[in-house]
């Protein structure tokens, strides 16, 4: 752990700060008021720019904040999917290398498999941000298409973008997105 603290230069690399840092200071940053307005803004922010899927690799999420992720991100009116990661620092910190597949496998159940917040199976983040790229092919099968047998959400968009100036399409706005067979129109 020494490795991944400096504390004469004032630096906490990722793990440091996730093992000695975050759960001294955690309670101050994520309490419950400010973790309910960060994902409601989260989800207004992504809906406006037609979102219908994400996916964070190398998620933390402790335990006391499921049931929010639930309720927010699970809820009816979330026109999108929360696909996560989980990072195997921490419970490579916690449990050892004979304890991490162990306690990565009980964090991905914290949601359940098949909710629009879940984290994906077999997955996890060890060093690099490419878990964003597996996770993506593990879905081709199912998203990112119009097919049949895939989820077909997608996005409207307030002009068609093929009938504007090129320096234009930046301007496009987002109607709503489609999601789970719902219109969810972006409020302005």
């Amino acid at each position: 752990m020494a490795k991944q603290i400096n504390l004469e230069k004032g630096h906490f690399y990722e793990a440091g700060f996730m093992v000695y840092l975050l759960p001294k200071i955690y309670a101050d940053l994520a309490s419950t008021e400010r973790m309910v307005s960060g994902l409601k803004q989260m989800v207004q922010l992504l809906h406006m720019r037609g979102v219908t899927a994400y996916n964070e690799p190398g998620a933390f999420i402790p335990p006391n904040a499921v049931e929010l992720y639930k309720a927010i991100l699970g809820a009816d009116t979330t026109p999108m999917y929360s696909f996560f990661t989980p990072e195997s620092k921490l419970a490579f910190y916690r449990s050892g290398k004979e304890g991490v597949a162990a306690e990565v496998e009980q964090t991905t159940k914290m949601f359940g498999n098949n909710t629009k917040v879940r984290f994906l199976d077999k997955q996890v983040k060890i060093l690099m941000d490419g878990a964003i790229i597996s996770q993506l092919m593990q879905m081709e099968d199912s998203l990112g298409s119009i097919k049949t047998g895939k989820i077909a959400n997608f996005t409207i968009l307030e002009q068609n973008p093929y009938k504007v100036e090129l320096d234009s399409l930046k301007d496009i706005q987002v109607y709503g997105t489609v999601f789970e067979g719902k219109l969810f129109p972006v409020k302005h």
